[in-house]
């Protein structure tokens, strides 16, 4: 199947759920039964890493979807007393969002916003102050902004619909940049959170795809810029070793063959899947680093028998 390639939104993306992305892939890994009853609920932190992505790498479409939210001038101006009411008395407001004059000011705003989303000066300065940061970077800068951001990739492999939308890239220079926000992106803590989050099967399966379509035989450099959300905002450039595209093949080709065969049976099997019987029973153990050797000093005991 050659791949289907378009410029849709990221709403229209995730909401296409007759070919299967890396995120819900990676659900197989747990369970096909946590696939299956997959439920994702958008945290503030996806809400804010949706919207970083936007500005950084969209900024046409930012003005278009978000609406910043600034109320401090009007707050400032109720509080020094820069409105006056019907007698023409002075208003000081020691608590202007509860001022009638700053609601309907809040109302009027809403109206502009229309079905944008709102975002708070503080927000906005913040997005504002990373984006400064990365871009001071001349690297960085150019791997976010020399080619093309967000485009959907529908295709197939091994008889399974497969989707991926790169964060960036790169035609030309096969490179593949994936834009993360976290809390620590000093290399030591990114490598633990990146296994942790299976971005090694991200980066294989986006990686592979796009060799696939744009240069059979030729693979991709798969990136990943880190950078933290809290001031000073650094960031860490990252280049996917072979090691880590290798074990992203091996684990995303095994999880396409499963999730193949639970479409072809209806069958979502829970932890049992695992199991190799028919009963769905696991041996344990206790582990080795639960066994210790217990030694007791009983004070009186003299040692005589």
């Amino acid at each position: 199947m050659k791949a289907i390639i378009k410029k849709d939104t990221n709403e229209e993306y995730h909401s296409n759920k007759d070919f299967i992305g890396s995120t819900s892939l990676k659900k197989y890994k747990k369970s096909p039964l946590h696939f299956k009853e997959e439920t994702i609920k958008e945290t503030p932190a996806m809400q804010f890493g949706t919207m970083y992505h936007t500005f950084i790498l969209e900024p046409e479409i930012f003005e278009k979807e978000y609406y910043v939210f600034d109320d401090s001038q009007i707050c400032e101006e109720l509080k020094s007393g820069a409105f006056f009411d019907e007698k023409g008395k002075q208003i000081f407001a020691k608590s202007p969002r509860a001022n009638k004059i700053y609601k309907e000011w809040h109302d009027q705003q809403m109206t502009i916003a229309g079905q944008r989303i709102t975002v708070s000066k503080e927000e906005y300065d913040q997005i504002q102050a990373m984006k400064r940061r990365l871009f001071s970077h001349f690297y960085a800068k150019y791997l976010l902004t020399g080619g093309v951001s967000e485009l959907s990739y529908y295709t197939e492999i091994e008889g399974v619909k497969v989707k991926i939308r790169p964060d960036h890239m790169i035609e030309k220079k096969r490179i593949c940049v994936d834009l993360k926000t976290c809390i620590d992106a000093s290399y030591d803590k990114f490598i633990k959170h990146s296994a942790d989050m299976l971005y090694h099967i991200n980066a294989a399966l986006y990686s592979d795809v796009l060799e696939k379509e744009h240069s059979p035989g030729l693979p991709w450099t798969f990136i990943f810029i880190a950078q933290e959300k809290a001031f000073p905002f650094a960031f860490n450039i990252f280049k996917a070793s072979s090691q880590f595209i290798s074990i992203g093949q091996y684990e995303y080709e095994l999880l396409l063959k499963q999730h193949k065969y639970s479409l072809d049976s209806n069958e979502y099997r829970g932890y049992d899947v695992f199991c190799d019987n028919k009963y769905g029973i696991t041996e344990i153990s206790v582990p080795a680093y639960a066994i210790k050797d217990y030694k007791f000093y009983n004070i009186y005991d003299d040692g005589k028998e």
